[in-house]
């Protein structure tokens, strides 16, 4: 005889389909979030972030994954400067491709500096924000501003210009060209790298200067000939312009979150009985 149907529901269907909507959920949450809080400004930037470096690398010729590169920087640089998340995973695919773009133009230290250096920071970075985030109604999540103490800062910046010492040679042997613009790129980039993992308002401001940098170090390159320099250029002075915005838009997120601080601290204690 055959067997009857079941007339159980199908448990199979019920918990695929469930997967499925979750997962539709989390997506329009996490497109909703990630346009939270932006401005016509900052509107303005992305645009130029993603049209730019199309338009001049057809233009000049460059190659696909140097467009890409280009646009990558500047909307991680974006995202980290409005303090969302999201900005450090696309900070893993810009390192790698313009780790690559650097050996191609023989700038061997932004090569070290991405993946010996930026790359753990990076990983480091998304550890320490993902314990430190808060929602907003304004902003979406965003991160939870930090504090690095003067001490902690002085360390820092002595042990770069020391290391400074060491890039200088390393990459001297290695025959990298614009040496020492390479080599202040390199010891700005890692202090700013690191207080921006640690979530310090301070990170902007480094990371402004070595922004100044790459775009004398990118500027030096075209004034070799290397036409295909241009898009990154244009990249560099947008990514400039990102983090010169991060100084302000850091200290408005910290205006927002001190008086939720000082409201903790101040609730009374209640005695047990």
């Amino acid at each position: 005889m055959d067997p009857e149907p079941s007339t159980f529901p199908d448990n199979t269907n019920t918990k695929r389909k469930s997967a499925v909507g979750k997962r539709d959920n989390l997506l329009k949450k996490a497109a909703k979030d990630f346009f939270k809080g932006w401005n016509a400004f900052e509107y303005i930037l992305l645009v130029l972030g993603i049209v730019a470096p199309c338009v001049l690398g057809i233009i000049f010729g460059c190659e696909a994954p140097e467009i890409v590169a280009g646009t990558l920087m500047i909307v991680m640089t974006l995202l980290l400067a409005k303090g969302k998340f999201a900005g450090y995973f696309v900070a893993l695919v810009a390192t790698g491709m313009y780790a690559w773009i650097s050996w191609r133009h023989n700038l061997y230290g932004e090569v070290a500096i991405q993946i010996a250096i930026y790359l753990p920071i990076s990983i480091f970075g998304i550890m320490s924000w993902a314990k430190n985030r808060r929602r907003t109604r304004t902003d979406g999540v965003v991160v939870v501003i930090g504090h690095v103490s003067y001490k902690e800062l002085a360390l820092l910046i002595f042990s770069q210009i020391a290391m400074g010492v060491g890039y200088y040679y390393l990459f001297r042997w290695l025959g990298t060209q614009q040496l020492v613009a390479s080599v202040a790129s390199v010891c700005l980039s890692v202090c700013g790298g690191y207080l921006l993992a640690r979530r310090s308002r301070k990170a902007m401001w480094l990371n402004t200067a070595s922004d100044i940098a790459g775009v004398v170090l990118w500027s030096l390159v075209l004034a070799q000939g290397h036409t295909a320099a241009i898009p990154l250029v244009v990249m560099e002075v947008l990514i400039l312009a990102s983090n010169f915005y991060g100084i302000f838009e850091w200290r408005n997120l910290h205006k927002k979150q001190r008086p939720r601080r000082r409201k903790k601290q101040t609730e009374p204690v209640i005695a047990e009985k």
